[in-house]
């Protein structure tokens, strides 16, 4: 099982707070990004971290900062570290965007074409 439980309990609880923390942590570095107007490669940069790296960070994929990280974060943002782990609301969601273009058949636009006036 791993983590030293048994029957996966432990690990099960170690998943969920780590889920938690990443998701505390993608939500304040979007708010306090967004509180800044930076986008996120003007905010890698002043946090001296890697773009993809930032954009994991704030996207809670997957990520486990070190400490060094989130230091590097927190003197960026302004804020201490304890202040990017915090419960946050959740960003708001980005509206639907642009409809995406649908490739249509040849044959059918000759169809909807309205035919040749005479």
């Amino acid at each position: 099982m791993g983590r030293g439980d048994v029957d996966g309990t432990d690990s099960k609880v170690v998943d969920a707070l780590q889920q938690e923390a990443q998701a505390r942590l993608a939500a304040n570095i979007f708010r306090l990004r967004a509180e800044k107007g930076w986008g996120q490669e003007e905010a890698s940069w002043r946090a001296q971290v890697g773009i993809r790296a930032f954009q994991r960070l704030e996207t809670a994929r997957k990520v486990n900062p070190t400490l060094v990280t989130l230091a590097r974060l927190a003197a960026a943002f302004g804020v201490d570290i304890p202040d990017l782990l915090v419960p946050s609301p959740l960003p708001p969601r980005r509206g639907p965007g642009r409809p995406r273009k649908r490739s249509v058949a040849p044959e059918q636009v000759a169809m909807t074409a309205d035919p040749p006036k005479e």
